[in-house]
C-alpha cells in the first residue's frame, strides 16, 4: 500500500468518523440550547415572600407537606417536549435572608407554581402572609463592582442516602413544649440576626424531584439506567448488617467438620441508624444545592462573618452519617495564597484575575437562581446533594417561638376592622 492509497483511506476513515464523534456534541448544544430557552422565556418564576404568624406550633414536618406536593409536579411530558422543546423539571428557590438583621423567608418558584406553593403553606400556617415582591438581591454590576461579597456551596462528604442531622435528631417532632424545644435552625437564625447597617446575608437551597432512571427527567437516554436513591439505602443497610456479622465456631458435625453458626453484633449506634435509613426510605427524595452569600459595604464589612456564613451550615453535620463541608467558595484557596506569597506579585495578580472570575460566575448564578439548568450548570458539580424531604425540612422551615431572635418579625394573628363609633 503507497502513501497515496494509505491517505486516500485515511481521509475516506475521517469522512465516516467524524460525523459519529460529532452527534453527541451536537445533541448537547442542541439540548443545552433549548433548555435555556425553555426556562427563560417560559418560566415566568417568581419571589414569594413569607411573613410569619405570631405563633407557629407545628414542627418542621409541615414543609414537608409542601414538599410532598412539589415532588408530585416532576413530570415534563413525553419524549418530543423533553428533547425538542427543552422542557425540564421545575426547581424552587427555598432562600432564607437578612437584609441588615431583618430576617426574611423567601420562596423562589416557576409561576406555575405559585398556586400550590401558597395552597400548601396557608393549609399548614394559620395566620401565614405571602406576598409576591421584587427581588431583595443587587444587581450583579453593584455586586461585584461596589459591595464586597463572598459565597460558598456546601457539600455532603458522605454520599447519599447517608443523612445530615435532621429536626428529629433532635425530637423536636417529640417535644409538646415549645419552650423546651431544639430548633436546629436557631443559630443559623441568630447569626443572620446579627448583620448591621450596610450588611446582608442569605442562603438559597435550590431543590428539584429526584428521578433518577426515568428518561422523562431529561438527564439520561431512555437505554441509560441510574441508580435510584431508594436502591442506595437497601445496599447501606444490606452493608451494615453485614459488616457486624460473624461467625462463631460451634463444634463439629457428625462427619468432623467444624460447625459454624453467625453472629450480629452491632457496633454502639448502628441499630438506631438503620432504623433512620428505614424512616427515610419511605420519603420523596430530591438534588439539591446549598449555597450563601455575604455582602456589605466596604465600610461595613466585618471579615469574620464571611467564616460564620459556613460555620452556621456545618452545624447540621450528623457524626453517626454526613458531615457537611465547603465545595466552592468565591475567594483564592489556601494552596493559590500559599503559592503567591512564594511566587512574588505576578502569581497574586493571576490569584486577583482568577478569584473575580469565580465571584461573577457566582454572583450571577446566585442572582439568577440557576443551578440545575444552562446558563449556570455545572459551577459546582461536586455540591450536589441529594437528600430525603426531612433533610431539605430540617435546613428551610418556618421557626416557632424557640426562635426569639428579635430580628425575626411576625405578623399579628388576629386582623379586624376598627370599631365605627371610634373619635376622630
Amino acid at each position: 500500500m503507497n502513501v497515496a492509497e494509505i491517505v486516500s483511506l485515511t481521509a475516506n476513515l475521517i469522512v465516516i468518523v467524524i460525523p459519529w464523534l460529532l452527534i453527541p456534541l451536537a445533541f448537547t448544544v442542541w439540548l443545552r440550547y433549548r433548555r435555556l430557552k425553555y426556562v427563560r422565556y417560559q418560566w415566568d418564576a417568581r419571589l414569594l415572600e413569607l411573613h410569619l404568624p405570631s405563633e407557629i406550633t407545628r414542627s418542621p414536618r409541615a414543609i414537608e407537606i409542601l414538599l410532598a406536593n412539589f415532588w408530585q409536579r416532576n413530570s415534563v411530558g413525553g419524549l418530543d417536549q423533553v428533547y425538542f422543546d427543552g422542557r425540564v423539571r421545575f426547581q424552587m428557590s427555598l432562600e432564607i435572608a437578612s437584609i441588615e438583621g431583618q430576617i426574611r423567608f423567601f420562596v423562589h418558584c416557576p409561576e406555575k407554581l405559585v398556586d400550590l406553593v401558597k395552597e400548601s403553606l396557608y393549609s399548614q400556617y394559620p395566620g401565614i402572609e405571602i406576598d409576591e415582591v421584587e427581588d431583595y438581591l443587587p444587581q450583579v454590576d453593584e455586586l461585584l463592582l461596589d459591595k464586597i461579597c463572598y459565597g460558598f456551596y456546601w457539600r455532603k462528604k458522605k454520599p447519599a442516602p447517608w443523612p445530615i442531622a435532621t429536626y428529629k435528631t433532635y425530637e423536636h417532632d417529640k417535644n409538646p413544649d415549645e419552650e423546651q424545644k431544639i430548633d436546629p435552625l436557631s443559630v443559623l437564625l441568630e447569626y443572620l440576626g446579627g448583620m448591621s447597617y450596610g450588611e446582608s446575608a442569605s442562603y438559597q437551597f435550590i431543590i428539584r424531584a429526584d428521578t433518577k432512571g426515568d428518561w422523562r427527567s431529561g438527564d439520561a437516554l431512555p437505554f441509560k439506567e441510574q441508580e435510584d436513591v431508594h436502591d442506595k439505602v437497601a445496599a447501606t443497610i444490606k452493608e451494615l448488617k453485614e459488616s457486624a456479622t460473624v461467625e462463631v465456631p460451634r463444634g463439629l458435625n457428625d462427619e468432623g467438620g467444624e460447625q459454624k453458626y453467625s453472629v450480629t453484633n452491632y457496633d454502639p449506634g448502628t441499630p438506631e441508624l438503620i432504623k433512620t435509613f428505614r424512616e427515610l426510605d419511605d420519603q420523596d427524595t430530591f438534588e439539591m444545592y446549598v449555597r450563601g452569600l455575604y455582602v456589605a459595604e466596604p465600610t461595613a464589612f466585618k471579615g469574620y462573618k464571611i467564616a460564620n456564613l459556613g460555620a452556621v451550615i456545618k452545624q447540621f453535620s450528623y457524626s453517626g452519617a454526613s458531615a457537611i463541608g465547603t465545595s466552592f467558595e468565591t475567594g483564592s484557596s489556601d494552596e493559590e495564597d500559599a503559592r503567591a506569597r512564594v511566587l512574588g506579585p505576578i502569581a497574586k495578580k493571576l490569584n486577583e484575575r482568577k478569584g473575580f472570575k469565580r465571584k461573577r460566575l457566582f454572583v450571577r448564578a446566585y442572582k439568577r437562581r440557576s443551578a440545575f439548568y444552562p446558563p449556570h450548570t455545572g459551577v459546582a458539580p461536586r455540591a450536589l446533594w441529594e437528600v430525603f424531604s426531612e433533610e431539605v425540612a430540617t435546613l428551610f422551615h418556618l421557626p416557632g417561638s424557640v426562635a426569639s431572635t428579635p430580628a425575626l418579625k411576625r405578623v399579628d394573628s388576629i386582623k379586624s376592622q376598627p370599631p365605627s363609633n371610634l373619635p376622630f
